[in-house]
């Protein structure tokens, strides 16, 4: 059998209208996919409340929301992520410690073919969060190895900077050097190899030298990697991925959406991501 699977960050969906969710979930819909994972959803019962009315009406009858879970420091986050499917999801705890765990959510979906654990993820932007962002990866790396099976993972990881002419995440300096080390806003110093080896971990295009096997779903189906993110407005960004691991998965298909950030009614600031995948 085959699925579609569809990851988007709908940062629309902060205090977003009931009109406003009807396009989203219409944009959604479109694609026909029978996964969705969305991130920067509001912790606002009422939004998340009316998202998963609108997804059940589509045909999306499972749901699963990570968010909110508070933090003890003032470094809080007010939203989380979605996982939405037509099959029954059972979710799965996070097998690794996180900073902020309502930025993953995890659930092992019943297809008619077997069961397949799908992750969806907001790794923080680093400007903002400066070394969090690197330990949210470290926790996702650490979680995807532990995890078993057939795997998908989905989302907004806010990396790499580049991946030509090799990886590069932001940890590196502006000449794509990791050496030294690096201080953030909050003033946590550690050396940017630190970094640059936790987006290899979750996102090396070579599944030999990821921490978990994951192989890129565009790159699997012969589509090349598309900036689905600008940022203010001119810089391309290479931020929102589908990725498989384990046997039984072969990806037939991969595509970016972008009018949906581009287009006269602008529904988010980053593109959405599907890939059509062959269970066997």
């Amino acid at each position: 059998m085959r699925l579609t699977v569809a990851t988007w960050n709908i940062h629309a969906l902060r205090g977003a209208s009931a009109e406003r969710l009807r396009r989203i979930v219409a944009a959604l819909d479109a694609h026909a996919p029978d996964i969705l994972v969305l991130q920067e959803v509001s912790s606002r019962a009422q939004t998340v409340d009316t998202l998963r009315d609108e997804l059940a009406t589509a045909g999306y009858g499972y749901f699963s929301f990570s968010g909110p879970r508070v933090r003890r420091d003032a470094r809080d986050k007010a939203y989380g992520n979605v996982l939405a499917t037509r099959w029954p999801i059972e979710s799965l705890a996070w097998p690794a410690a996180a900073t902020w765990p309502q930025l993953l959510v995890a659930g092992s979906i019943a297809t008619p073919q077997w069961p397949v654990t799908v992750v969806g993820a907001h790794i923080p932007n680093g400007s903002g969060n400066g070394w969090e962002k690197v330990y949210a990866l470290e926790s996702l790396a650490e979680g995807l190895a532990a995890l078993s099976g057939a795997r998908i993972l989905a989302g907004d990881f806010n990396e790499p900077r580049s991946f030509e002419p090799a990886l590069t995440s932001f940890g590196a300096t502006d000449t794509g050097h990791t050496d030294g080390e690096f201080t953030d806003l909050f003033d946590i110093t550690h050396p940017r190899a630190r970094w640059q080896s936790a987006v290899d971990s979750v996102l090396h295009p070579d599944p030999t030298r990821n921490a978990w096997g994951g192989r890129f779903a565009a790159l699997d189906a012969g589509v090349a990697l598309e900036p689905t993110h600008l940022v203010r407005g001119k810089q391309k960004r290479w931020f929102d991925h589908i990725l498989v691991a384990g046997d039984g998965l072969t990806v037939t298909d991969a595509a970016y959406d972008h009018a949906v950030r581009e287009g006269a009614v602008r529904l988010s600031d980053h593109s959405l991501v599907t890939a059509t995948v062959e269970l066997a």
